[in-house]
């Protein structure tokens, strides 16, 4: 008898979650430092094309759209281009835009990741 791992735990959730989907399907909503890379890479084993902004925090075209939109002026549509051609987005600053992601695509699936403030803090 072999017990499923954490990961294929979680595999498995996502995999009901994303039945019925088409085009950008989840969006992690749980700040950095919550098990983002892990629910990350939980989506790339279910065959999700996945933007995790924590990785690409160099690229000019992922991170700049998104920061200008929340805290300055710019477009809607140039943040939401930045999760275009992706299933699956996570980490900062994407966890605030979940109000629009919901409303431009309704049909998508969003993953609270929590974690205890002390916990959350010293991870850091």
């Amino acid at each position: 008898f072999l017990r499923p791992t954490n990961m294929e735990r979680l595999s498995a959730l996502l995999l009901l979650l994303c039945q019925g989907c088409s085009g950008f399907e989840v969006l992690v909503v749980g700040p950095p430092r919550t098990g983002t890379q892990t629910m990350d890479t939980a989506l790339q084993i279910l065959g999700l094309n996945t933007l995790h902004t924590g990785i690409h925090i160099h690229d000019p075209n992922v991170r700049p759209p998104l920061c200008n939109y929340l805290f300055g002026n710019g477009s809607l549509q140039a943040a939401l281009d930045v999760i275009s051609g992706y299933d699956s987005a996570m980490d900062e600053p994407l966890h605030l835009l979940y109000e629009e992601v919901m409303q431009a695509y309704p049909q998508s699936k969003f993953v609270l990741m929590t974690a205890e403030p002390e916990t959350w803090y010293e991870s850091y």
